[in-house]
């Protein structure tokens, strides 16, 4: 006798987490309320891993930590090139005629 694995269920793979990842990343580039958001995910990502769930809920919880990792990456370089660029800046003008 063979025993199959149920199929997985889309509700039990945390999709939902996912979701709200990608929707604080985009909310990060309006408003620095996405913040909380963020560090929502995360909190609630590690949170259920620590419960071990399944192979593919692993999967979509750490693509949700990346994804909002990789949004505050993007958002301290370009923080970083503004701030660096802000000071080469000398105050003269070109006049156009």
């Amino acid at each position: 006798m063979t025993t199959s694995a149920a199929p997985a269920s889309p509700h039990g793979a945390h999709w939902w987490l996912f979701g709200a990842a990608v929707a604080a990343s985009a909310l990060f580039l309006t408003s620095a309320w996405a913040l909380l958001a963020q560090a929502a995910v995360v909190a609630a990502s590690v949170y259920l891993l620590a419960r071990r769930p399944p192979t593919t809920a692993v999967i979509v919880l750490w693509a949700a930590i990346t994804t909002v990792l990789l949004s505050l990456a993007a958002a301290t370089v370009v923080a970083i090139a503004a701030a660096s660029l802000a000071g080469t800046f000398t105050g003269t003008a070109v006049p156009v005629e």
